[in-house]
């Protein structure tokens, strides 16, 4: 589940949460904050509240379109991004030719994702 000291950002023109703004960690100046995505991973530096926000309009949604690669048990497999909660994210198995693995094959990851999950 995404840490409720997350706070969802917003698109304006629609509502549409396209990521959240994390309390800096390890930083002198308090009001600073990370920008993360959906799944949990920091998009970018410590800055203020309207720069985080900006790289979230600007990357937030579209890097969900983008090939994922997820890791379990040691095996690493190709897949893409279905749907996305605050608590787990939907991937299905597109690595056509990893016949190890069921292709197509939809399974769910709780969030925040972690190292386990990042783009291709």
């Amino acid at each position: 589940m995404i840490p409720s000291t997350w706070a969802p950002h917003r698109r304006a023109d629609d509502g549409e949460v396209v990521g959240y703004l994390a309390p800096a960690e390890d930083v002198t100046d308090s009001d600073l904050v990370v920008p993360m995505s959906l799944l949990g991973h920091p998009l970018g530096e410590p800055a203020d509240e309207w720069e985080a926000a900006d790289v979230l309009e600007r990357t937030g949604l579209s890097m969900l379109a983008d090939q994922w690669r997820y890791t379990s048990d040691g095996a690493e497999i190709r897949v893409r991004i279905v749907s996305v909660t605050p608590s787990h994210v939907v991937l299905k198995h597109e690595d056509f030719g990893d016949m190890s693995h069921d292709y197509g094959r939809n399974f769910t990851l709780a969030l925040p994702a972690g190292d386990v999950l990042r783009r291709a």
